[in-house]
């Protein structure tokens, strides 16, 4: 339970590292990226944002940054590869008789899943709120009746090639001009401002909120406000998200601009200035004149300085954006393995399950022989003294002598541990083995348990000592004799 969190901090830390990245090649291209291109590179923060796991790429940024490693996933599991060596068992957080995570790291998981929920919750709960007062905004709006104005709305909308029909209408609940509505788009304006409202402001109001229907930026910033939930804790999502609205209102000035000629671009500008109020639109509703004082004088430079598009800025946007996605929308080769480290996301925690049991289990046996020492039952036979020393470099399970489970029950349970797993972390049946309690010698073979992995098949008896890669689900996991003989290591970065 709650390894998700962890999973959740680092799809958000990839995308705060794609959020500064684009952060950084906007300050740097400077005018030589269209307002439409700067909006447009947003696009690959809401996809990193939106998907955790991408394809696999060595030019993605994360594996350049060395952080794709899976197993950096799961805390806790990086100790597997300091202490399996003789006579040590390797390190890892779980409850001795059961070998489940212990309560501590449940007690973490859980605060930080509650803590992410009320976080989610609250933000959720703001915007629901705001989307209900615009709705309710809305269902007071009334239709506008004006012939002349429905003409000069159809005539925007043909020249646009909008084919969805827009309703236009006037509230009294906003301050300013704008657009609602994701299936149903509606254009609404303040009764007051539309009473004396000249035809080419409002000509200019049209084709600005005809824009952001033409160009979905609505469902872009529905999109945005459900990210936001989901990354609340982030602050560099705020932070990137506002800075897409206004790239946003820019990209759709630009698109207006290219369709108006040099007098009446001047006067889009002051149709800007006029409606420069400061509206609160809430959720769901782009308009024209929301624009806070600082962004609103970046939308007056950029009209007073507007020329359309060279292909010298076209090239230099597109060529932007696809080398963004590549380094951005692409994960490091370690999250692309074939076979059993791409079968499930689960397979890293059965990984863990599995360790902790087979070590559980063992310390126990362990246990179990050192109290039967104690009862002078360990002096070894003539040919146990005679066997050959302890190899450290190979295990042969075929020496150790096979227990079944509930055998094995009855002498470990209860004095030894409280319960005995069966299975390991894919559900397949562990293997025991334990020397007759008369004779107990220290040759190898005494003791064993070994998992056959998330294939539920054996390699075979004989294995070579040492680790293997925490992605090769399927590696046999063998302990004998008071350490591992394999056992699975963070993959090398």
């Amino acid at each position: 339970m709650g390894d998700w969190t962890w999973e959740l901090l680092l799809w958000s830390a990839k995308a705060s590292g794609v959020i500064l990245l684009v952060l950084g090649l906007r300050y740097a291209l400077g005018s030589r990226l269209s307002a439409s291109w700067r909006f447009a590179l947003w696009g690959v923060v809401l996809v990193r944002l939106a998907l955790p796991v991408l394809p696999a790429s060595p030019v993605s940024l994360f594996h350049l940054l060395q952080v794709d490693s899976f197993t950096d996933r799961i805390p806790g599991l990086n100790a597997l590869e300091s202490s399996a060596t003789e006579g040590t068992v390797p390190s890892l957080p779980s409850d001795s008789a059961t070998g489940e995570v212990p309560w501590q790291s449940w007690l973490a998981a859980s605060w930080l899943t509650g803590l992410w929920l009320v976080g989610a919750l609250f933000l959720l709960s703001r915007k629901a709120l705001a989307w209900h007062l615009l709705r309710r905004g809305v269902a007071a709006s009334r239709p506008v009746e004006d012939s002349k104005s429905i003409e000069l709305l159809e005539t925007c909308r043909s020249r646009l090639g909008l084919a969805r029909p827009v309703e236009l209408r006037t509230t009294k609940s906003l301050t300013g001009p704008a657009v609602v509505g994701l299936a149903r788009p509606v254009i609404l304006i303040p009764e007051s401002l539309f009473q004396d409202l000249p035809t080419v402001e409002l000509g200019h109001i049209l084709q600005h909120e005809l824009q952001h229907i033409r160009r979905r930026d609505l469902w872009v910033r529905t999109l945005a406000g459900v990210l936001t939930i989901f990354h609340w804790f982030n602050p560099l999502v705020h932070v990137a998200f506002r800075q897409m609205e206004t790239d946003c209102e820019l990209a759709c000035d630009s698109s207006v601009l290219r369709r108006l000629e040099g007098p009446d671009r001047a006067a889009y500008g002051h149709t800007l200035i006029s409606l420069s109020t400061s509206s609160s639109f809430g959720t769901g509703a782009l308009g024209m004149g929301g624009t806070a004082r600082r962004q609103l004088e970046r939308r007056i430079r950029m009209i007073s300085k507007f020329k359309v598009s060279s292909l010298r800025h076209q090239i230099v946007g597109l060529t932007t954006f696809a080398l963004l996605a590549a380094v951005a929308l692409t994960d490091g080769p370690a999250l692309a393995k074939t076979g059993a480290a791409a079968e499930k996301p689960q397979d890293m925690e059965r990984t863990r399950e599995t360790i902790a049991r087979t070590r559980t289990i063992g310390t126990a046996m362990m246990s179990y022989l050192t109290e039967a020492c104690k009862r002078g039952l360990c002096e070894p036979s003539p040919e146990e003294k005679l066997a050959d020393p302890i190899d450290t470099e190979q295990a042969d399970w075929s020496r150790c002598p096979v227990i079944s489970h509930s055998d094995l029950e009855a002498k470990l349970v209860p004095n030894f541990i409280s319960q005995l797993p069966a299975e390991d972390g894919w559900g397949n049946p562990l293997q025991f083995c334990l020397q007759r309690d008369e004779g107990l010698g220290r040759s190898r073979g005494v003791l064993g348990v070994r998992s056959p992995g998330s294939d539920n098949r054996y390699t075979g008896t004989v294995y070579s000592g040492g680790p293997f890669s925490a992605l090769e689900h399927r590696h046999d996991v063998v302990w004998m004799d008071g350490y591992f003989a394999t056992w699975p290591v963070s993959p090398e970065q």
